[in-house]
């Protein structure tokens, strides 16, 4: 693997972020070597497949990630590639809440819980590979 495939590590990630929060165009590149994989890999796990729209669905995520970095709301609580992942994967989840027609998160059904009621769909419906 190479630095940009995953290792960009601290250093190589603040440069990549501060050149984002600067304007420098020329730092997509570099952010989009360094993250791509990340972002394919989480939307992955989101449907369980490559979905038609995934190209759209990477292009709104890395959106995401430049907005986040070029408005400097990126608190740094996280690696770079863990902020990544947690936008693919919003995406990815508000991509499935449009699909089914619902604002609300996916929930599933509790197998011998009582009292929480009938919550078909969800989850078991959105991801048919997990049965």
């Amino acid at each position: 693997m190479g630095a940009t495939e995953g290792r960009g590590g601290p250093q190589g990630d603040e440069a990549l972020i501060t050149a984002v929060a600067r304007g420098d165009t020329r730092a997509s590149e570099g952010l989009y070597d360094r993250l791509a994989g990340v972002v394919d890999h989480a939307l992955f796990r989101v449907f369980g497949r490559r979905e038609p729209d995934h190209d759209d669905l990477v292009q709104a995520t890395f959106e995401q990630i430049v907005t986040t970095l070029a408005r400097q709301r990126f608190g740094r609580a996280c690696n770079l590639p863990s902020l990544a992942c947690s936008i693919a994967t919003n995406v990815g989840v508000d991509a499935l809440r449009t699909r089914r027609g619902s604002t609300h998160p996916p929930t599933a059904r509790v197998p011998g819980a009582a009292g929480i009621g009938d919550m078909t769909g969800g989850l078991a419906d959105a991801y048919p590979h997990h049965r």
